[in-house]
């Protein structure tokens, strides 16, 4: 007869289910987090890391699930979280450099910026209790989510080109140098051919130490004054000892439009003539000054009061003395 033994049998049951229960418990404690369960410790060591954007938009279980709430599938930026050999700090720092979400910008970026660093305007779609205003922190070049996500453009495969069958390089046939003809020199453009040129002064006779313009007047073969011609005054002529000058011995003065050029002439301290040479278009003149002592003044005596006593010239003079006598007179008065 077999004893019944209800109460071990229920042991034994037990006891295999606590060891099953504590097996399931050791392998989920040594993976880590799994993918329908988020833990508040790792967003803590987030908060701990990055300690600028602790408590701000992105410090939230969308951080790294799919749904803000917490749990459940990861987003890019926890499925690369998940991925480092340990859960802490330095998994962190492991996956600064990536771009999780493939917007173009790194994770650190992202972070620094406040953008969500696994979510992009592409995914956006698969969030689950989002925050308010998701889309306006996911992408830094297309806030809003308002521009179209750019396709790539699939690259080409380049056909390859078919080698060439070099060809046989003719041998140039050496041509003869030919010398370079020279250029002729420019000619320079002549003067303008005066037809006539006519020469004046302000006064023929001038006192030492005073000036005298002289006048040139150009005109072509109508008789039209000739502007914007040289004309070229010079000092041919002077006194031994003079100090004379025109612009030192000699000037050049362009003709105005009324076909006039002036110069002046500065008598100097020496009395005798001054010849000025006038030359301008092919043509040349002469003008001649003659340069005085100053005069005294009327009814003085020469000066050193010496010589014929002008008082008795002028006496016989008025005697009838004769037409001889009475220019003598003057001569000696103007003196």
């Amino acid at each position: 007869m077999t004893v019944k033994r209800p109460y071990l049998r229920l042991f034994i049951l037990i006891a295999a289910a606590a060891t099953v229960a504590v097996a399931i418990l050791a392998v989920s404690g040594s993976t880590g987090p799994t993918k329908s369960h988020g833990s508040e410790g790792y967003q803590t060591l987030f908060g701990t890391r990055y300690l600028r954007v602790s408590g701000s938009r992105i410090d939230n279980c969308g951080l790294c699930h799919l749904d803000f709430a917490g749990g459940g599938e990861f987003n890019p930026y926890g499925t690369d979280f998940n991925a480092q050999p340990t859960r802490n700090e330095t998994a962190f720092v492991n996956i600064e450099g990536l771009d999780s979400d493939g917007d173009g910008a790194s994770n650190l970026n992202e972070i620094n910026a406040f953008f969500e660093p696994g979510w992009d305007c592409d995914n956006i779609g698969s969030a689950a209790n989002p925050p308010l205003g998701l889309a306006n922190f996911v992408d830094q070049n297309n806030i809003g989510c308002v521009a179209p996500t750019p396709t790539a453009t699939p690259t080409a495969t380049a056909t390859p080109t078919a080698t060439p069958t070099p060809t046989a390089t003719p041998t140039p046939t050496p041509t003869q140098t030919s010398v370079a003809t020279p250029t002729p020199a420019v000619t320079p453009t002549p003067a303008p051919s005066v037809a006539t040129l006519s020469v004046s002064a302000s006064a023929n006779t001038a006192a030492s130490g005073s000036s005298v313009v002289i006048n040139a007047t150009t005109k072509d073969g109508s008789g039209n004054p000739m502007g914007g011609v040289p004309v070229d005054f010079q000092i041919v002529a002077a006194p031994a000892g003079s100090d004379a000058s025109i612009g030192s011995l000699k000037t050049t003065k362009t003709t105005a439009a009324d076909g006039v050029a002036k110069a002046t002439l500065q008598t100097g301290s020496v009395g005798g003539n001054i010849v000025v040479k006038v030359s301008a278009g092919g043509r040349s003149t002469e003008v001649a000054i003659a340069v005085v002592s100053a005069l005294p003044q009327t009814g003085e005596p020469p000066a050193g009061g010496s010589g014929f006593p002008w008082w008795l010239i002028l006496v016989l003079a008025a005697a009838g003395g004769g037409t001889g006598i009475a220019a003598l007179a003057v001569v000696k008065v103007r003196r």
